[in-house]
C-alpha cells in the first residue's frame, strides 16, 4: 500500500491558448507518513503537440507545500497557443531521492483538454 496517494486529478476541459489554468491534485498521506513529516516527490506532466512540460515538486509533509494529510495541490500552467489537446499525468512517491523498497508510487491522470 502506498503511503502517498493521488486520489484525483482535475482541470478545465477547455482553455484559451496563452492563458494560465490550474490543475488540482487531490492527494493523501498516510497518518504515519504525515506525522513523520516524510519527504515527497510529485511530478506533473502536461503533454500536447505545442506543450510538453514536466513540473517536479519536492518537499516534506506538514510544510506549506503539503500542510494537511489530505490536500489539494494546485499546479498552474500557461497554455501554449492553440489549437491543441493536452493530457495530464501525475506521479507521487515518498522519499527525498532514489528508490526505497517500501515506497510505492501512485499515479493519476486527466484529459483530454482542448486548447483553443
Amino acid at each position: 500500500m502506498a503511503d502517498l496517494t493521488i486520489n484525483s486529478v482535475s482541470a478545465p476541459l477547455a482553455v484559451l491558448g496563452g492563458t494560465a489554468f490550474t490543475i488540482n491534485l487531490n492527494v493523501t498521506a498516510s497518518d504515519d507518513s504525515f506525522e513523520d513529516g516524510s519527504a515527497y516527490r510529485l511530478d506533473v506532466l502536461v503533454n500536447g503537440a505545442n506543450l510538453n512540460q514536466l513540473m517536479p515538486f519536492t518537499g516534506h509533509l506538514q510544510e506549506a507545500s503539503w500542510p494537511t494529510a489530505t490536500y489539494v495541490f494546485p499546479v498552474t500552467v500557461t497554455a501554449a497557443p492553440g489549437p491543441d489537446i493536452y493530457t495530464i499525468t501525475a506521479a507521487v512517491i515518498e522519499g527525498p531521492s532514489g528508490l526505497d523498497p517500501d515506497s510505492v508510487p501512485t499515479f493519476g491522470s486527466f484529459g483530454p483538454i482542448i486548447v483553443v
